[in-house]
């Protein structure tokens, strides 16, 4: 059992950590699409684009497209925190069976 526990914290943790790197570059994408959206924002509201002008509807459309982005990493965000705190569950699981298993494997036993 030492043996499996430790190779699946090596496990744990290695996914934990690549979990962890998807979250960060999920987080770092929904910044530049939030700040893409706002500037579309900008652009379309202190010009004399007209609301029915094609510039404006391509604007509108980008919009949409953003705010359906950022909705996407969001949900992508959320699936990933729940697998982390699964790996986290799992990995203080594994340390208490771990620190049990060394406790006996170096326990003495008096014969009696």
């Amino acid at each position: 059992m030492l043996f499996l526990g430790i190779i699946r914290t090596i496990q744990l943790k290695s996914l934990r950590c690549m979990y962890q790197a998807q979250v960060h570059s999920i987080v770092k994408a929904k910044m530049v699409a939030s700040q893409a959206a706002q500037n579309y924002l900008k652009v379309g509201t202190g010009t004399d684009f007209k609301a029915e002008s094609l510039v404006a509807k391509k604007l509108e459309m980008r919009e949409a497209k953003l705010n359906e982005l950022e909705k996407q990493l969001d949900i992508k965000k959320g699936q990933l925190e729940t697998k982390l705190q699964m790996i986290n569950e799992e990995l203080n699981s594994l340390k208490d069976e771990v620190s049990a298993a060394i406790k006996e494997s170096f326990s003495y036993r008096l014969a009696g």
